[in-house]
């Protein structure tokens, strides 16, 4: 794909903005010039037909419109309850389930032509209706010739090159907004996106996100209330990954949860330690442990799956987060100031008055439940 064209692919997400209602963003991110560079009128700022939906529900149904890599972007959004307010965390939520399933026999061609033989010949029953779909995979239930219950994770057939092609068109949009746009420069979205791909690339190997998984049930071995699915090595590849079927409640249905009688105090407990471990100790984390993720089973105990997003901390970068915590447990705003200049680069002459809204920031969320 050449430069017009992806000019043009620019300018077509462009009009699914617009089309959307979101005609704002458009012109707040500077893409009139892109659009018109391909033959797009530029619509007015309002412009946009949003049929009296709201705001977020119309994001997400242009998140959706826009393909795979832009689903994935929203489904990590719907997780930056630091970054959104609860209307837009809710809307993208749907986003990790309304993936649109594609028919089985077509999933699996590809797995089937690596293998040289059909999936029927290694698993004695398979659901063709998918269990869960995301942008980049679906799961189907199936079980083994010896009778234990598995999921079969299965790549998308073509998703690679359709997030290559969709990767190249963010990194051009971040190069437009960084050139028509002062307020989004100072976000740094070229770096955003640089950090996107490499996340969604390593996504794209499933058999990386078993070895993933094999690595922090290995570091919860002496945490016998925290479990992680065991990995079927016989028939994971990069294109579909195989792992003992989750048990339990899942995450999403709490009331289902207290009606098991579960103690959710003592789950939510050894979930925070699960978590604080995870950074602290193994700087080595599930980076996306949204409630579909986690199911929680008999004796109060914990289970995690997909493994596909998972973040890892340098040692410097993990004291100075402790150091960050410190400074807001112990209400001394020096150290916040210090550690957030560190890692912003930035040169702030009034540290002073820095330090005092920090200190404000303190007090106001100091003692909260």
């Amino acid at each position: 794909m050449g430069a017009f064209d992806d000019m043009r692919r620019v300018a077509e997400l462009s009009a699914i903005l617009i089309r959307h209602g979101l005609g704002e963003l458009v012109g707040r991110i500077g893409l009139e010039k892109a659009m018109r560079s391909a033959g797009y009128v530029a619509a007015s700022p309002g412009s946009g037909v949003s049929n009296g939906s709201t705001l977020p529900r119309r994001l997400r149904q242009a998140l959706e419109e826009m393909g795979p890599t832009f689903v994935k972007l929203g489904q990590i959004l719907s997780t930056r309850v630091d970054l959104l307010p609860p209307t837009y965390i809710a809307e993208l939520c749907k986003l990790r389930s309304s993936v649109p399933a594609i028919p089985f026999l077509e999933l699996v061609e590809e797995v089937e032509a690596e293998l040289g033989h059909p999936l029927a010949a290694d698993f004695c029953e398979i659901d063709p209706i998918a269990l869960a779909g995301g942008s980049i995979a679906q799961v189907h239930r199936a079980r083994l010739h010896s009778g234990g219950e598995v999921i079969l994770k299965i790549r998308r057939p073509g998703i690679g090159a359709i997030i290559e092609t969709d990767l190249r068109l963010l990194m051009r949009l971040a190069n437009v907004a960084v050139a028509e746009s002062d307020e989004i420069r100072r976000f740094r979205p070229r770096e955003i996106v640089t950090e996107f791909a490499r996340s969604i690339r390593r996504e794209l190997d499933l058999a990386n996100e078993c070895h993933n998984a094999e690595r922090i049930a290995e570091n919860f071995r002496d945490m016998s209330y925290i479990h992680v699915p065991r990995v079927h090595w016989e028939w994971t590849s990069e294109r579909m990954n195989v792992q003992d079927m989750a048990s339990g409640l899942s995450g999403t249905d709490l009331d289902a949860v207290r009606a098991a009688g579960l103690d959710l105090r003592v789950i939510a407990a050894r979930g925070t330690e699960a978590v604080l471990k995870m950074i602290f100790e193994d700087r080595f984390f599930h980076a996306d442990p949204h409630p579909g993720n986690v199911f929680y089973r008999a004796g109060d105990e914990i289970e995690f799956i997909d493994f596909g997003m998972v973040g890892n901390l340098a040692r410097q970068r993990r004291d100075e987060l402790v150091d960050l915590l410190t400074g807001v447990v112990d209400r001394r705003p020096e150290i916040v100031v210090r550690t957030l200049l560190d890692w912003s680069g930035a040169e702030v002459e009034d540290t002073a008055g820095l330090s005092t809204r920090i200190d404000t920031f303190i007090d106001r969320v100091h003692g909260l439940p």
